[in-house]
């Protein structure tokens, strides 16, 4: 058992250590999954917003603003090869 209030510091700062990094493993196992999930989506979701563009002017105008929004963010949750090499 710890003798003074600085052994129960390093005691406590010592399991709060660990219980974080076990957290932050939880949340990063979470968000790889988040987003390769998101991926699919967009990619599921892009041919249809591409048909749905060309339609008549009545909804193709509706749809036509969402297609750079998911290149976009295919591109961040994907980066390109070239990018990554280079890293």
């Amino acid at each position: 058992m710890p003798r003074n209030w600085l052994e129960w510091l390093g005691m406590v700062s010592s399991f709060l250590t660990i219980v974080c990094f076990v957290l932050y493993l939880i949340e990063r196992r979470t968000r790889k999954e988040h987003d390769t999930l998101m991926l699919g989506f967009l990619h599921g979701m892009k041919p249809l917003v591409e048909a749905m563009s060309q339609r008549p002017a009545t909804t193709g105008n509706d749809w036509r603003p969402l297609l750079p929004q998911i290149n976009d963010t295919l591109a961040r949750l994907q980066p390109s090869r070239m990018r990554r090499s280079g890293d």
